[in-house]
């Protein structure tokens, strides 16, 4: 027994490592119905197929594999012998650790709705005499109190975000049960020598302010990770063995990756005779019509040379030390140009889900929109969006452009 609560905590212990970074509800009650079978050790034997058996139960879990719950049974005892008309009241409170097998057996690859999850524990029992009708009632009321092992099984399905059914089967034995079920002769109190099996349908509550319960979500795969540093060393390999310039050499090998089209080049792909040109740079009248509108639009943007975006960690909403001194010149040219206000626009790249970086880009929207505040911008100036991951600024192919995407733009507007 010793071995089994070893084995419990380590794997509670080991799953708690998984925990997730995304909100979800953990809480959840519980109530079932059902009966019992296989009580031993009796006297006279009960019916075994009947409603006699309820529970309630509230369970946390600390992620989506693991979790504790406290419960609470009761089972009625009614000998099949009917001369006897006895009837016995079994109570029983259990602390149990919770094993959430629908992220562990991957059932996300084939159901969204069917779940699977096992339990396993210790707590307290007391069985009671309720009615006795041999002797006048001689045992009536009589108590035995014990210890309980209880270890179970329970399939479910999702019928909703807040609801989801069950199938529970539980094996429950006990330690220094000193009287047989139906209480009319007292047991060899070996423990553990017992057995009672329950079996019940259930509905469980999902309790919380979030949308989905973690019970329904599921762990990125080892596979899915192998499979993406795959992809990145296969890219790799793919620009070193290319030839952007179009010289004949490798760009693993070419040292001169820029050459001009048409130039001889050696084995390291270096021009063999480079032709210098002296170029005009002085601007065509169009060129110099070109930059003298832009300077002039510049002159007029007074927001024009400011650096308008800054970049966020993973899974993150902290402002780093570069986007921060940008944003503290921001405010120095708004107090110096009244008339402009600004949008602040949140973005998140696309790992995860959608929900959650709907939220994430808001909640970098909001550090903008706070550090502003906190530099003297008054409220009224500034509006925030936030557009989750449905606008990236470049396609969402590689680590560093999940990267740029992970990002909020700075828009002014004059009043």
């Amino acid at each position: 027994m010793k071995n089994i609560y070893s084995f419990v905590v380590a794997l509670g212990v080991l799953s708690s490592s998984m925990l997730f970074s995304q909100d979800y509800n953990k809480w959840s009650w519980g109530l079932n119905i059902g009966g019992h079978y296989g009580s031993t050790p009796t006297s006279t034997g009960f019916k075994t197929l009947s409603i006699s058996h309820s529970a309630v139960n509230a369970r946390y879990m600390t992620n989506n594999r693991f979790g504790v719950m406290l419960d609470f049974g009761n089972d009625r005892f009614v000998s099949e012998n009917k001369n006897l008309n006895i009837k016995t009241n079994y109570f029983r409170g259990s602390f149990q650790g919770v094993f959430n097998l629908t992220d562990i057996l991957m059932f996300d690859t084939w159901t969204k709705h069917i779940g699977l999850s096992a339990h396993a524990g210790f707590g307290l029992s007391m069985l009671v005499n309720s009615k006795d009708s041999r002797n006048l009632n001689v045992n009536a009321g009589k108590r035995d109190a014990m210890v309980n092992a209880i270890i179970g099984i329970r399939p479910q399905f999702k019928v909703s975000d807040r609801v989801s059914l069950n199938l529970d089967l539980s094996y429950i034995t006990h330690a220094k049960q000193n009287w047989d079920y139906d209480m009319l002769n007292q047991s060899n109190p070996i423990a553990f020598e017992n057995q009672l099996i329950n079996w019940s349908v259930g509905v469980n509550f999902n309790i919380g302010k979030n949308k989905e319960h973690v019970d329904w979500t599921y762990s990125e795969r080892f596979d899915d990770a192998a499979n993406k540093d795959q992809e990145e060393r296969i890219k790799k390999l793919e620009e070193q063995l290319g030839d952007n310039d179009n010289d004949g050499v490798f760009n693993y090998k070419d040292e001169e990756p820029d050459t001009p089209e048409g130039n001889e080049v050696d084995a390291k792909g270096v021009t063999l005779v480079k032709e210098e040109k002296v170029e005009d740079k002085t601007p065509t009248k169009e060129e110099q019509a070109i930059l003298d509108a832009q300077k002039e639009k510049d002159n007029q943007d007074p927001f024009a040379n400011a650096k308008k975006e800054g970049n966020f960690e993973f899974d993150s909403n902290t402002l780093n030390n570069n986007f921060k001194d940008r944003l503290n010149a921001i405010a120095a040219l708004m107090k110096e140009n009244p008339e402009y206000n600004l949008r602040i626009e949140g973005h998140a790249d696309v790992t995860g889900p959608a929900a959650y970086n709907q939220k994430l880009s808001e909640q970098r929207a909001k550090k903008v929109y706070d550090h502003l505040i906190a530099n003297g911008i008054d409220a009224s100036r500034l509006t925030m969006v936030g557009y989750g991951e449905s606008k990236p600024l470049v396609p969402s192919t590689s680590a560093a452009n999940l990267a740029k995407n992970r990002r909020v733009e700075l828009k002014f507007f004059k009043k």
